[in-house]
């Protein structure tokens, strides 16, 4: 059978071993990509079966096109979504705080490079300061600061790119002045 009949059966006449068959053609592709992402093998075959049980209960969501890929799309966020939590719950020991003390001691050229962003910032357009400002300061992904000012994601990412320039260029500017 092919993918869209065992869907069709799954759907229907609610034949979960058809289900089964899906997972073995397309965990393998799933799990790898995963992999790739998380570099953990235990923690890639739960993304793996956390992203077909997903697949599972979204299939009448599947629109048709290429099943693999579907499922890998959905694991790929899953793992990326993981990624993102573990940077956000990162513990650290003791000697890897200590250290990271000793590198972040006070330091007049990063006081001034600090000093100079600053600046640079606040001559900004309001837009364009308040878009660096969700995005470094309040952690708002490009997403999620689209839909807040109306624009869409690939606008706000050119935008970024484009004060990160002007940024540069001030401060650069700013350092020959001196």
């Amino acid at each position: 059978m092919d993918d869209k009949e065992l869907i069709a059966s799954i759907l229907t006449d609610g034949k979960t071993a058809h289900y089964t068959e899906l997972m073995r053609r397309y965990s393998g592709v799933v799990y790898s990509k995963v992999l790739r992402i998380l570099k953990n093998e235990d923690d890639a075959k739960e993304i793996t079966q956390r992203a077909f049980v997903k697949g599972f209960s979204h299939l009448y969501d599947w629109r048709g096109g290429k099943l693999g890929a579907w499922f890998s799309s959905i694991a790929v966020h899953l793992a990326l979504d993981e990624v993102q939590a573990r940077r956000k719950h990162r513990s650290y020991s003791i000697e890897e705080v200590k250290v990271q003390a000793q590198e972040n001691k006070y330091n007049e050229e990063h006081e001034a490079q600090l000093c100079s962003l600053e600046q640079a910032i606040e001559k900004l357009s309001t837009e364009d300061r308040s878009i660096i400002k969700m995005y470094y300061a309040q952690g708002l992904k490009t997403e999620k600061i689209a839909q807040k000012l109306g624009m869409t994601q690939n606008n706000i990412l050119v935008r970024m790119h484009r004060i990160r320039e002007r940024l540069k260029k001030q401060i650069n500017d700013d350092r020959k002045d001196e």
